[in-house]
């Protein structure tokens, strides 16, 4: 019998002569299915050249444009869909490393009124004789697209996480992580770990 097994004693007591005739019997309890601990998910690119590591805590999730994006997470990853999270995407894409460092600043607009360029954070991350860039750009988010194509609301308070990856023969990769700034915060360690992680081969 499966599950954790109680042994339940009954008692019946006899009120004759003071007998204590003693019955037994088991019950079954299961015992609940240990969750199983969620596991990073291998990303592999330019026909194989460029292997990332998605960390755990990223949900793997269907593409909103497949034909653009191939792999697309979310978090947390039991965010419901009108609960706040952060959306990740990889795909491959032109425009060089300004053009679209440009562009991701352009999705963005401070309250305060200074330029987005200026605050935002870029960081270069050397993997072997690659140079990968990591940028983080926080503000009033105006890039976003619904599944429809038709641009979505401003969303203020939001940050941007993106990583650019050059490759020798397939051209540059990007992931692209946008939400709630709090959250974004939260996978911005795990982000850049699996950028300098990157197996890049030639």
């Amino acid at each position: 019998m499966s599950g954790l097994r109680r042994c339940v004693t009954i008692s019946l007591l006899a009120v004759v002569w003071g007998i204590v005739p003693v019955a037994s019997t088991c019950v079954a309890e299961d015992k609940p299915a240990e969750k199983q601990a969620a596991q990073p998910v291998k990303m592999t690119l330019a026909d194989g050249k460029l292997i990332l590591m998605a960390p755990s805590q990223w949900k793997q999730v269907q593409p909103r444009f497949p034909n653009m994006i191939q792999y697309e997470f979310r978090f947390p990853a039991d965010a419901k869909p009108d609960d706040p999270s952060v959306r990740i995407t990889v795909m491959a894409s032109g425009g060089g490393l300004q053009g679209n460092l440009d562009r991701w600043y352009g999705q963005f607009t401070q309250p305060d009124g200074r330029i987005t360029k200026d605050v935002a954070i870029v960081e270069e991350l050397e993997v072997g004789v690659h140079k990968l860039h990591m940028v983080t750009i926080t503000g009033t988010y105006a890039g976003d697209m619904m599944g429809d194509g038709r641009a979505a609301a401003k969303k203020d308070g939001y940050q941007l996480i993106g990583g650019i990856i050059p490759t020798k023969s397939s051209g540059m990769f990007f992931v692209k992580a946008t939400g709630p700034a709090e959250l974004c915060e939260k996978i911005a360690q795990g982000f850049r770990d699996m950028l300098r992680e990157a197996v890049i081969k030639p």
